[in-house]
């Protein structure tokens, strides 16, 4: 339940700190006087988006707060905060949104940093807020559903539904793209078939391309090459005169000799050999190289026309060798899907038959239980609309099929007939706002024993009716408190005379600047202001009336 609401800088308040310690609790005051602040305040506290200029003006930010305790039995709230890791002490709740004048939010629960989403998703649990906004709400026929399978219990099966939903639309999407593909195969097989044909023909290989283009640039430098490398291993092998390895082969027997009279030669000697060795070898690379110099006409054309054919394939499949294997690689992966294709398609329709069966399962046992439900509410809705003065009032919850959504197959639609003689409709045709505020609060009613929401705030419930009705309303409202905290917003004296605690709102003037101030009002300011709820001032009949009201 709400404990206390703290509220800083926020569009006329300075600061106010509001305790609540009953179960039903009313809040009144003259129309402009701050009341909707209040319900604001309450709703970003939740969660709800709001903007910089909710900052009240001269000030830099906004700062809201609310204090929540929760029951043992609230199993949704302690798995929440042990989810995200916010549990508190003593089943306490902190939630604080402070406003920048940037726009920027900062959120805390118990003094962790949350996201709004965090707070919303938790602000969900622990009130529910029946505005205005509401009762437009409920006009819808999605929110009628979502009534329906809450007061039903549908947590199960509409959760099984929507899974079997799920799988079955991705089957069906899996099934048209699979179609859709077999058709684009049946208008490209041909072309990607000679695509395919031609780089199988090619027979292509990683950097094929460059060596070629190397062999080509040595070929083409081949007569200086043959040359300068000629030269190099002529005067190795001293083919005119004596080379660098004859002299280098007498050097090492004068060395040798040398070292057998002096051993400090020994490794001078070793490392001459060492390069003669080296420069045989480098002699016959030389050979070897020169030999691979040779080339014919036939080859040189060959390998221009091997070069220019990768050139075409690169241009049209490339721009590397790389890509065009790979693009052979897709061509083969395409031409046998659409040789399987048909294959393919015929198993992804038993698959979606299997998916739709399961679906049609799910759909017929959620539909079911919601009609059998709808029976149930029906009648207790209908029970407490008698209580509320709708004696001659018939309440039905109708069905139409409709094709599988993420909900279901039930389109629903609450339909009433306000008085006998009159036809049956949808509320949002024919219920007037007095009867739309208590067609809400007898749902409210309804469903209150089977939520475990344990705050619940009514922003003027009390639209459109009076006198006895509003008395009735008040009845209702009040058996709400005996199982959860109820926060009213009225402007009904029946409704704020059985409260058991009442809050005045009212503004003044302060310093050249108007501000909205709240207190808790009891004995004879309370009986006034009833009073002025009754009549709009507080005469003595006025005064003996709300007296009469609260005595009652």
């Amino acid at each position: 339940m709400l404990d206390q609401l703290d509220i800083k800088n926020f569009v006329l308040i300075n600061h106010l700190c509001i305790d609540f310690t009953s179960n039903f609790s009313v809040i009144s005051g003259e129309t402009g006087a701050g009341k909707s602040i209040i319900l604001s305040a309450i709703s970003i506290i939740l969660g709800e988006k709001c903007k910089s200029d909710i900052i009240r003006k001269g000030e830099s930010e906004a700062v809201l707060t609310g204090v929540f305790s929760y029951s043992e039995k609230a199993d949704a709230i302690k798995e929440f905060l042990e989810k995200e890791d916010l549990l508190g002490e003593d089943d306490t709740i902190i939630i604080t949104r402070t406003i920048k004048e940037n726009g920027r939010t900062i959120n805390k629960i118990n003094s962790k940093t949350v996201t709004r989403d965090i707070v919303s998703a938790l602000g969900s649990l622990l009130i529910d807020i029946s505005s205005q906004r509401a009762h437009q709400g409920l006009l819808k026929s999605d929110v009628q559903l979502k009534l329906l399978d809450k007061f039903a219990k549908c947590d199960s099966l509409l959760s099984e539904y929507k899974e079997r939903y799920s799988e079955y639309v991705i089957a069906s999407k899996e099934l048209e793209e699979l179609k859709e593909r077999s058709e684009k195969a049946k208008r490209d097989y041909d072309y990607y078939q000679f695509c395919l044909s031609e780089l199988e023909k090619a027979d292509l290989k990683e950097g094929e391309d460059d060596i070629l283009s190397a062999e080509l640039k040595r070929i083409s430098l081949s007569e200086a090459l043959t040359e300068e490398v000629s030269s190099a291993q002529g005067l190795l092998r001293g083919d005119i005169s004596e080379g660098a390895l004859s002299l280098l082969s007498h050097s090492v027997q004068a060395l040798k000799k040398a070292s057998s009279r002096d051993s400090s030669l020994d490794e001078l000697c070793s490392r001459l050999e060492s390069c003669q060795i080296e420069a045989e070898d480098i002699s016959e690379s030389l050979r070897d190289y020169l030999s691979s110099l040779t080339f014919s006409e036939s080859e040189l054309e060959e390998k221009n026309a091997r070069l220019s054919q990768l050139q075409r394939i690169k241009k049209k499949y490339g721009p590397s060798i790389s890509d065009a294997i790979k693009k052979r690689e897709e061509y083969k992966l395409f031409i046998n899907s659409a040789d399987n294709a048909e294959e393919l398609i015929v198993e992804s329709e038993k698959v979606l038959a299997r998916k739709k069966e399961l679906l049609n399962t799910a759909s017929i046992n959620l539909s079911l239980k919601r009609k059998n439900e709808a029976k149930d509410l029906e009648s207790k809705i209908l029970t407490v609309l008698k209580k509320l003065s709708m004696d001659g009032a018939e309440f039905k919850v109708s069905f139409e099929e409709i094709n599988p959504s993420s909900e279901g197959c039930d389109k629903v639609e609450f339909l009433i007939r306000a008085n006998k003689g009159e036809k049956m409709g949808a509320i949002k045709d024919v219920a007037s706002g007095g009867e739309l505020s208590r067609i809400l609060l007898s749902l409210k009613a309804v469903l209150a024993k089977e939520d475990e929401t344990e705050t619940l705030v009514f922003d003027e419930v009390d639209s459109g009716i009076g006198g006895l009705v509003a008395s009735n309303v008040g009845d209702v409202i009040l058996a709400l408190s005996k199982a959860h905290q109820v926060i009213a917003i009225t402007h009904s004296a029946q409704i704020a005379a059985k409260a058991n605690e009442h809050y005045l709102v009212f503004k003044n003037e302060e310093g050249g600047r108007t501000l909205s101030h709240v207190k808790k009002i009891e004995s004879d300011e309370r009986v006034k202001e009833i009073a002025r709820l009754l009549s709009g001032k507080a005469s003595e009949s006025a005064l003996n009336h709300a007296r009469e009201l609260i005595e009652i």
